[in-house]
């Protein structure tokens, strides 16, 4: 059996598709993520897909998703010649699943590098747009419109309906029923009507009273004249 990812079908659809059709490919010297040494390794290019196998005839040691990389040449005194770095947001190996990880690679020359940075970088870029205009396409929720024509309202929104209609309710509930405080404006009247009452069985009290000692006054001073 082949050695290398075991795919599942869909990857394997796009790795026969690669091999049949490809963008690009060629055998490069890739350095490994955890011994940090360099093996030789055929890649093919498809897509924003990049699969690399230990030869033409194995299942992919790994497969790295364009999306979104950085390809970028290495210089130095101590860069291998004609190597380039390639930092890619998602890809998978038979070690693990990475993200953003730095893969190094290096052509047999400058010819050779230029043309695998360029292709790789466009079709990176290439992704990226086609997410977008797949993404621009796509119908949102938000802006989908009822049978009247109008936006549907949102839960929170409806929330907020159903809150005023209690509120106002409410305020209509407490302008129909008297305050205690003051009262109604006939208990106000009626009020005020025993209390003139009051005041003029008072006076005529008063009145009478005055009347009363005026004729004992008189009395007492006809007593002491006879006296």
């Amino acid at each position: 059996m082949p050695s290398g990812l075991k795919l599942g079908k869909e990857a394997q659809a796009k790795f026969d598709e690669a091999k049949s059709n490809p963008d690009l490919a060629g055998t490069l010297d890739k350095k490994g993520a955890k011994r940090k040494n360099w093996n030789s390794r055929w890649f093919v290019l498809k897509d924003n897909y990049l699969f690399y196998c230990k030869n033409q005839k194995t299942n992919p040691q790994g497969i790295i998703n364009l999306h979104g990389c950085t390809v970028s040449r290495i210089e130095g005194p101590t860069a291998r010649p004609n190597s380039f770095s390639l930092l890619a947001p998602k890809s998978v190996s038979i070690d693990a699943k990475w993200t953003n990880r730095t893969y190094f690679a290096a052509a047999r020359d400058p010819k050779e590098m230029e043309k695998w940075m360029r292709i790789l970088e466009e079709n990176g870029k290439k992704a990226v747009e086609r997410a977008a205009a797949k993404k621009k396409d796509d119908p949102k929720k938000d802006t989908k419109t009822n049978a009247a024509g109008a936006a549907p309202s949102s839960p929170s929104t409806k929330k907020k309906a159903a809150s005023s209609e209690e509120e106002s309710e409410s305020s209509s509930e407490d302008e129909k029923k008297p305050t205690k405080k003051g009262g109604s404006d006939s208990e106000k009247s009626e009020s005020e009507e025993e209390s003139e009452e009051e005041k003029g069985k008072k006076s005529e009290s008063e009145s009478e009273e005055s009347e009363d000692d005026k004729k004992k006054k008189k009395e007492s001073e006809s007593e002491s004249e006879s006296d």
